[in-house]
């Protein structure tokens, strides 16, 4: 299993975002490739956005 040390987090602002709490987003560059279905999370500041990626990512990994 990854610990919060092996991420490689990578924020960006989302341009025309539909909802306020969706302004930035956050993946793991380490293991995102673009496919449907991957975690990204979503925030309304860059924290949020990596909060939300962390519990999506634990929550992958309990159920692997």
């Amino acid at each position: 299993t990854m610990t919060k040390c092996d991420y490689l987090i990578r924020v960006s602002y989302v341009i025309g975002a539909y909802h306020p709490d969706q302004t930035w987003s956050a993946i793991d560059d380490n293991t995102y490739d673009g496919q449907e279905g991957q975690p990204v999370g979503y925030g309304a500041t860059p924290a949020a956005a990596v909060e939300a990626l962390l519990e999506m990512l634990e929550w992958s990994e309990e159920i692997s």
